[in-house]
């Protein structure tokens, strides 16, 4: 059944249900991801490097946000989308990117996503000895570790840079893509069955 929040009875329109359709909004809402990534780093890089606690944790929650939403586009989605991105394959020309795209996959699968064998969080058990006066000491567990908070502003800016080069390639495959799928209805469908079928769309969004 059609969601109700996009009926829009006002427009004149017919839903597509091909696969090359469906292949054609996975790619447009993948775009619509690496739209949100961009914004996520845009305030990233606009962000004071003056130390503040509020505004540390709030740099880790956006730091974070890019790198889930930012490897969604390359995981499995052949539940959802249908399509996703190859990283290997649309950046082998450049080794830069491809090098940086390599290890937020890495920071996703092992550190943001799941708890895997990373260099992003290095913790340490230690025993460590405790005085309680005088010659009094007691052995005392404690932790030592190093947690990533976030971005360095070059590495922000290279992410950004990696996010445009992503969006150009998405939008060139989306319009492709687009092309394809007018050329298919209109030559399957004249203007008047295409009349017709927006009609009976109208009518099912009022009901």
């Amino acid at each position: 059944m059609k969601d109700d929040k996009l009926k829009t009875p006002d427009q004149l329109y017919y839903i597509l249900d091909s696969h090359i359709s469906k292949k054609w909004i996975g790619y447009m809402s993948i775009k619509l991801d690496l739209q949100f990534v961009k914004q996520i780093l845009d305030v990233l890089s606009a962000t004071s490097d003056e130390y503040d606690e509020t505004r540390e944790l709030i740099n880790k929650s956006n730091w974070i946000s890019s790198v889930v939403i930012y490897g969604k586009c390359f995981t499995d989605a052949s539940k959802g989308r249908r399509v996703k991105l190859e990283g290997e394959v649309i950046l082998k020309e450049n080794k830069n990117l491809l090098k940086l795209h390599t290890e937020l996959m890495s920071m996703r699968h092992n550190y943001v996503a799941h708890a895997g064998n990373t260099a992003f969080e290095v913790l340490e058990p230690r025993i460590q000895l405790a005085t309680s006066g005088g010659d009094t000491f007691y052995a005392h567990l404690v932790y030592q570790g190093q947690i990533l908070t976030g971005f360095n502003i070059d590495v922000t800016e290279k992410f950004i840079e990696l996010i445009d080069f992503l969006l150009d390639w998405v939008d060139s495959k989306s319009k492709n893509l687009g092309s394809k799928i007018l050329q298919i209805e209109e030559e399957e469908k004249s203007k008047e069955v295409m009349l017709r079928l927006m009609k009976e769309q109208r009518d099912r969004d009022l009901k």
